[in-house]
């Protein structure tokens, strides 16, 4: 993306600043979206280690954790 940008003496001040906070935000929204991929649900982590014991009526942890 950088090699896109060639610099241009015509360009203001402001220009190059609203270029660069759009750089910038670019790249946050793209970190944010990485880290929401990788984070799990915090029902998933329970619903790894627990089950439905309909006898008891309640969640159960599993044997095998």
């Amino acid at each position: 993306m950088l090699s896109a940008i060639k610099w241009n003496p015509r360009r203001s001040t402001r220009e190059w600043v609203m270029l660069a906070m759009t750089l910038v935000v670019g790249v946050q929204a793209n970190r944010e979206e990485d880290e929401r991929k990788q984070r799990q649900p915090l029902w998933k982590h329970f619903d790894d280690t627990h089950h439905w014991d309909a006898t008891a009526e309640e969640w159960v942890p599993n044997q095998d954790h």
